[in-house]
C-alpha cells in the first residue's frame, strides 16, 4: 500500500502538472471556486494520480522516473485499483456535464493506451506527445473552465492547445535517465528515438509555439497579459535553455532536472494563482 501511495506522485502532480488546470481560472468569467477547488483534487488524485501508478506497473521501473528516483515496485493488485481510483472520478461526477465527464473520460482513454501493452503509445515518441498534451494539457485545462461554470469559448482552445504545447515541452526530459530501461522494454521513447539533442530541439519549438497560442487566448480577455506572460514565461525558458544544452543525461543530474520541471511548472502555478486571487478580490480589469 505504501508504495502505489508513493507511485501516485501526488506531489509532482500538484507541482508539475496542476498549472494547465489553474490557468483556466484566468480566462474564465464565473468563478465557482468551490467545484474548481473540488475537481482539482478529484483530477490530480485519481485522474492522473491513478494513471502513474498504472504506469508504473506496467513499466517497472527501477532507475529514475518524473517525481521519483527510487521506484519501489508494485504488487499485481496495483494494477486494477489504479484503474478503479480513476473510474472513482467518473463516479463521484456522474451529475456532471457530459461535456465534462467527456473530457475525463477521454483522459482516461489516452492513460490506458498510453501504458497498457495493447496500445503502448509510450513506446512511440510522437503519440506519447499527443497523449500527455492532450490529457493532462488539453484536457485539464478544458476542465478548469467548465468546472468554474463557463461555456467553452474558441479562445479557450486555441489557449488548451498551446498549454499543451509548453507542458509537452518538457515532458521527454525525465526519459534521458530511463533510455537503457526504456530500450530493454521495447519502447521506442522520444527520448530513445531523438536522444538529448532532441530533446533541446523540442523544448525550444514547443515552447514558442505554446506562448504564442496561449498569447492569443489572453489576448481575448487582457490586453496587457499577453505582454506580461511573454516576458513571464521567455525568462525562465531561456534558463532552462541554457541547462538542457548542458545535460549529458548522467544519474548525477537527475535531481537538478527535476529541479527544472519543478520550477518552470511552479512559476505558472504562482502566476495563476496571483491572477485568481486578484479576480477574487475584485481587483481583476479587463
Amino acid at each position: 500500500m505504501k508504495s502505489f501511495l508513493i507511485h501516485l506522485r501526488l506531489p509532482y502532480m500538484f507541482g508539475v502538472l496542476s498549472a494547465p488546470y489553474l490557468i483556466s481560472a484566468v480566462f474564465a468569467e464565473n468563478l465557482n471556486w468551490t467545484e474548481f477547488w473540488f475537481q482539482f483534487i478529484v483530477i490530480h488524485t485519481l485522474l492522473f494520480g491513478g494513471a502513474t501508478a498504472f504506469n508504473s506497473y506496467w513499466d517497472k521501473d527501477e532507475g529514475p522516473i518524473g517525481g521519483l528516483k527510487s521506484p519501489p515496485k508494485l504488487a499485481e493488485w496495483t494494477r486494477y485499483v489504479s484503474l478503479v481510483i480513476m473510474f472513482l472520478g467518473l463516479v463521484i461526477n456522474y451529475d456532471k456535464s457530459m461535456l465534462f465527464n467527456g473530457l475525463y473520460l477521454f483522459s482516461l482513454a489516452l492513460f490506458w493506451v498510453y501504458s497498457s501493452p495493447i496500445g503502448r503509445w509510450k513506446g512511440h515518441p510522437w503519440l506519447s506527445l499527443l497523449t500527455i498534451g492532450l490529457s493532462t494539457g488539453t484536457n485539464s485545462f478544458l476542465m478548469g473552465v467548465l468546472a468554474l461554470g463557463d461555456f467553452l469559448q474558441w479562445w479557450h482552445f486555441t489557449t488548451s492547445i498551446g498549454v499543451a504545447f509548453m507542458l509537452t515541452a518538457m515532458y521527454p526530459v525525465s526519459q534521458i535517465f530511463q533510455i537503457d530501461e526504456d530500450r530493454l522494454r521495447g519502447d521506442y521513447t522520444f527520448a530513445v528515438r531523438y536522444g538529448i539533442k532532441g530533446i533541446q530541439s523540442l523544448y525550444s519549438s514547443f515552447s514558442g509555439i505554446g506562448i504564442s497560442l496561449v498569447d492569443i487566448g489572453l489576448f481575448q480577455i487582457n490586453l496587457y497579459l499577453p505582454v506580461l506572460f511573454t516576458i513571464f514565461s521567455v525568462i525562465p525558458i531561456i534558463i532552462v535553455s541554457t541547462r538542457l544544452k548542458k545535460l549529458k543525461g548522467s544519474m548525477d543530474e537527475y535531481e537538478g532536472v527535476m529541479r527544472l520541471k519543478y520550477v518552470m511548472s511552479f512559476s505558472f502555478v504562482i502566476l495563476s494563482l496571483c491572477v485568481i486571487l486578484l479576480k477574487y478580490l475584485g481587483y481583476w480589469i479587463t
